[in-house]
Order: structure tokens, then C-alpha cells, then sequence
């Protein structure tokens, strides 16, 4: 099924967040959170990688993940599973999807299928954010978030 790119063109807060986040448990299987070495991470941040920790599956040094690229630089990027107990720490943490910025909280939340392959993608501290969705599941998703209509644009990949 061919995927499309919906670019979000206002930030996701509040409900809307919230909507997005707890339906993305029907969609995703595990979510990716980057903590920046070069950054300091604040005593809200390291207690939200700790609150995590039962649901990692794994802590790599890497220099790329959905959506960025660095030169010349790495971090530690963060994979946990993803379900609804995932979703109240997220939710108990950040009120909007562009809260996720070093120094305050671990970097650019991304949420990804069974496949690995990226749903939602954030570069936070770029207010940047997309997901990947093929037709069924935007209308799907739309369907419970009928606000997202009118807060991205299509674009074909």
C-alpha cells in the first residue's frame, strides 16, 4: 500500500496530543526517545529515561534515527515498547509533542510500527513533525482525531 507523509503544520497539544498518543498503542509496537551527549539532560529528563527503563528494549550510540542525521556527532538513542503504561509516563511528562527537547526532556519522540518502520516522526527542537500512513490508516486515524485534518498536509513520499 503505497504511504503518504501528513506534515504537521500546528503542533499537537493537550487533547489532540493525547488522542495521537493513545491511539498510536493501536498502530505501535515501540517508541524511540534521543538524549544528545553534548547536551545537559535536566533532573526532569533523566527521571523520565528511568520511569522508562522497565520498557526498554535496548540503548544505542547512534548518529541518526527518524528524522535526523547529525555530522559528526552522536547520542544515545533510546527504544522502549510502546503501550498505554508507556503513555501515561509520556503524558505525565509533556503536554505537547515538541516538548521533547533537550535540556528539559529527552530528544525527539518517535513512534514506530511492529516493522520499524516510523508512524510518527518529531524533531522537536525544529517543531518538525510527520507521520507516515498509508490511505486506511489516515482515515482511521482521522477518524479519532478529526482535528489532524486540519493541522497537516499531505505530501507524497
Amino acid at each position: 500500500m503505497q504511504m503518504s507523509i501528513y506534515t504537521l503544520t500546528r503542533e499537537p497539544k493537550a487533547d489532540i496530543y493525547r488522542r495521537i498518543l493513545t491511539y498510536a498503542c493501536r498502530r505501535c509496537s515501540t517508541a524511540l526517545l534521543v538524549v544528545r551527549s553534548q547536551l545537559p539532560l535536566a533532573a526532569q529528563g533523566a527521571s523520565v529515561v528511568q520511569q522508562l527503563q522497565p520498557f526498554g528494549l535496548n540503548s544505542i550510540v547512534a548518529s541518526e534515527w527518524p528524522g535526523t542525521a547529525l555530522l559528526g556527532d552522536t547520542a544515545i538513542v533510546h527504544r522502549f515498547t510502546y503501550d498505554a503504561d508507556v503513555v501515561r509516563i509520556l503524558l505525565k511528562n509533556s503536554c505537547r509533542l515538541f516538548q521533547w527537547v533537550q535540556p528539559g526532556l529527552p530528544e525527539d519522540l518517535c513512534l514506530l510500527r511492529a516493522s520499524r518502520d516510523a508512524w510518527l516522526v518529531s524533531v522537536a527542537h525544529e517543531r518538525d513533525g510527520y507521520f507516515f500512513l498509508d490511505e486506511p490508516e489516515a482515515s482511521d486515524l482521522f477518524a479519532v482525531v478529526p482535528e489532524l485534518r486540519s493541522m497537516t498536509k499531505m505530501d507524497e513520499p
